[in-house]
């Protein structure tokens, strides 16, 4: 590796070893040379990913059966995930078949059979491999999270997915766009929420050297990493008929519906700050770290959740940023065209501002979703900090500074092909929506 880094080769690397001191040693190299990526293929050892002899080996990674899928090339996907049921879990996968779903924005899913028995999986892409493992199902469950576990787990750098028994159940993100959001969903999901902040109670836990959680993955690794760098660096595209760079947009003001929200910039500054690992709060809960409503199934006996890509012990602000947003504020990430046809979206430009008017507010299930987490977490948990003389005074900022995240890093908005001009527009709102957003009045 040494002599690569000398020669100013870089890229992806794959070292193979067929003895415990040769993948020892190629571990410890890889923590040394952080600038690469480096793969441990062991034979018959401990390694990122195991064989028993090189006629095993593949190539594949999640993301890049994710970009074959993208591509139309479901087939090959078909035959590359098959292929590693077989070698990391022995399962002979049949009638694979991946479903398409708008809540799975950056992951896919699907289901198979083997043996008689039918599973489904799921996996996320964080494009640069960011998404380190999945560690915190068992964690959920003990502390008294309803979760489904998975049966098969790959915690392989790249190559991480779950499998689980096939669950009959609808998920929560289903029954909101079907428009079957009963009395009894509202009362499972108050019920779920009173459970919530009785867990973030009872975990709750003062950390003398707190470890910087995954869930920053979809955060701060995302804003100060390779997705911020790749989405909207030095990028251009057309917003309210002016071609605008992303450097321009960030010392513009912007204001929404005629309310000055500030300079994009400045969020961004400030969110780095807050969501660094040096301003991280000095205590942590268990949380799932992505508890949107596509990842809870609806069952007669309540809620459950799933995909534990992220959870583990974190700042409670953090671990209600993706629930609180995405239930509320994104319908127009999942369907943009439908929802481009219903609601209006206007954009002007002004003097070092860009003006933007819409219709696009939260519909009454949308409102239900953010009023019962702020009735039955965040009032609570406010109120259990204070008491513990923890509260941050700087609370707000913190999950606006997560909740920004969500429109800008979870889709691209200066992707055309995907999002229009108004579409675009609306995303920009919602991350100015969310950076300035005052909660007092929600919890009174």
């Amino acid at each position: 590796m040494n002599a690569f880094k000398k020669a100013g080769l870089s890229g992806r690397y794959w070292v193979f070893e067929d003895s415990e001191l040769g993948v020892a040693s190629a571990l410890a190299a890889r923590d040394v040379w952080k600038f690469n990526e480096v793969w441990v293929v062991g034979v018959a050892t401990e390694a990122d990913q195991v064989i028993r002899d090189l006629t095993e080996f593949r190539f594949v990674t999640m993301e890049r059966i994710y970009q074959n899928l993208v591509q139309g090339f479901d087939c090959v996907a078909s035959q590359q995930l098959t292929d590693f049921l077989m070698t990391r879990f022995g399962l002979m996968g049949e009638e694979l078949e991946f479903q398409n779903s708008e809540v799975s924005l950056n992951s896919f899913k699907g289901v198979f059979v083997a043996e008689g028995q039918r599973y489904f999986f799921k996996t996320h892409i964080e494009l640069g491999g960011e998404v380190s493992e999945y560690a915190g199902a068992e964690l959920l469950g003990e502390a008294g999270y309803p979760v489904v576990t998975p049966v098969f787990v790959s915690n392989e750098q790249g190559r991480e997915l779950l499998v689980y028994l096939f669950v009959e159940a609808p998920s929560l993100f289903e029954l909101v766009r079907e428009g079957r959001v009963s009395d009894e969903v509202r009362r499972a999901q108050t019920q779920l929420d009173r459970m919530l902040f009785e867990i973030y109670k009872k975990t709750f836990q003062m950390e003398e050297s707190p470890q910087f959680p995954e869930v920053q993955q979809l955060f701060y690794r995302r804003l100060a990493g390779g997705r911020f760098a790749e989405f909207y660096q030095g990028k251009t595209r057309e917003l309210g008929g002016r071609m605008v760079s992303f450097e321009e947009l960030e010392v513009m003001e912007l204001v929404v519906n005629g309310v000055s929200c500030g300079v994009l910039g400045e969020w961004l500054a400030r969110a780095r700050d807050c969501l660094s690992s040096q301003a991280m709060l000095p205590f942590t809960v268990v949380g799932h770290g992505d508890a949107h409503n596509g990842n809870l199934f609806y069952e007669k006996e309540g809620l459950r959740y799933f995909d534990p890509a992220y959870a583990g012990r974190m700042d409670p602000f953090l671990d209600l940023a993706k629930p609180l947003f995405h239930n509320t504020w994104a319908r127009w990430m999942y369907f943009p065209e439908k929802v481009e046809a219903t609601f209006d979206v206007a954009v002007r430009w002004g003097e070092g501002r860009i003006l933007i008017d819409h219709t696009a507010f939260p519909d009454e299930v949308e409102q239900f979703f953010f009023d019962s987490k702020m009735r039955e977490v965040v009032g609570p948990l406010l109120d259990f900090l204070r008491e513990k003389d923890c509260l941050p005074f700087d609370w707000q900022d913190r999950l606006r500074s997560a909740l920004l995240c969500c429109p800008l890093l979870t889709v691209n908005l200066f992707d055309e092909s995907r999002y229009s001009s108004a579409m675009a527009s609306l995303g920009l709102a919602r991350v100015a929506e969310m950076a300035t957003f005052d909660f007092n009045p929600y919890l009174s």
